[in-house]
């Protein structure tokens, strides 16, 4: 996927994609018991919460120029094991078997 750009969000707010990711992750994880609220990662994505709570990352893969979402990784980093956690991984229908899963793991780690 030549045209595609990751971004993490932590880094570089953006509301727009955040919707996207969380769209693409109710669709994906159509059952409640499998999945958190995404009210609950903003705070963790955006604040400096202390240690031993997480950093929370969320890297996005887009297209470039159009910008729509392909997928994305979302993934916590705990600073006083120093070892990280990725907890959901999705990708758009027509983005799958192109590489993007591996791509966005090795993007996390």
């Amino acid at each position: 996927m030549p045209n595609t750009r990751l971004i993490d969000l932590r880094e570089h707010p953006n509301p727009a994609l955040l919707a996207a990711f969380e769209d693409l992750y109710r669709r994906t994880f159509t059952d409640p018991a499998e999945r958190e609220d995404p009210a609950q990662w903003p705070p963790r994505l955006y604040g400096d919460l202390p240690a031993p709570q997480p950093r929370m990352h969320l890297l996005v893969a887009v297209d470039e120029p159009c910008r729509n979402l392909l997928g994305g990784i979302a993934f916590e980093y705990y600073r006083d094991s120093r070892c990280g956690l990725l907890t959901y991984l999705v990708t758009a229908a027509d983005a799958r078997r192109r590489g993007l899963g591996r791509r966005l793991v090795h993007g996390a780690l």
